[in-house]
């Protein structure tokens, strides 16, 4: 019985020993077969703003309600995946690009995010970090509300930029796509 043991508990350890000193082969990813995401392009010379978006977003753009004194438009980017949006219900995360007319107050990024309801700045932890956005000085902030959310605020002398994503968690695909819009803003005067 002892020998029946012993050699059982041998046979584990050579197999242990096989399977931790058998040659492996690294597999790294061809770069060249890696799937690119294919990019779209907004472009409109009025608001002075360009930038990239994934295609398996769906663009939507339309002027705010009761915006009649001050202009205020707003874009919209949703996963093609998330559509249709529910009835009666909540929408999903989105990225929202937000331009609020500023040529009649000229107001700083700071000065809007403090004093605007519009940039839910109150529903977040009250801490500003400097940021650049197409080589410009720009203010970003977290807020909490039906989602979480960042924000990314400009202020210029026609229009103020606010770039927003929603999520349900900071790791959400929904804002690495964020950053990449983000990162390929290009703001005109």
């Amino acid at each position: 019985m002892k020998t029946t043991l012993y050699i059982l508990i041998g046979l584990v350890i050579a197999g242990g020993a096989f399977y931790y000193f058998w040659p492996t082969e690294e597999v790294v990813p061809n770069e060249e077969e890696m799937p690119v995401a294919t990019m779209k392009t907004y472009t409109n010379p009025k608001y002075g703003l360009s930038f990239s978006y994934p295609e398996n977003y769906q663009l939507t753009e339309h002027d705010a309600e009761g915006s009649a004194q001050r202009e205020h438009h707003v874009i919209v980017l949703m996963r093609t995946e998330d559509l249709p949006l529910p009835e009666a219900g909540e929408g999903p995360p989105s990225i929202t690009i937000e331009m609020f007319q500023n040529n009649l107050d000229s107001q700083t990024t700071e000065g809007w995010i403090r004093g605007s309801s519009a940039s839910n700045f109150k529903l977040g932890e009250g801490r500003l970090s400097e940021i650049s956005l197409d080589g410009k000085p720009a203010l970003s902030y977290r807020w909490s509300g039906l989602y979480e959310g960042t924000t990314v605020a400009i202020a210029q002398p026609r229009w103020i930029y606010a770039f927003s994503v929603t999520y349900l968690e900071p790791g959400a695909d929904i804002v690495q796509d964020f950053v990449t819009v983000r990162d390929s803003v290009k703001i005109t005067p």
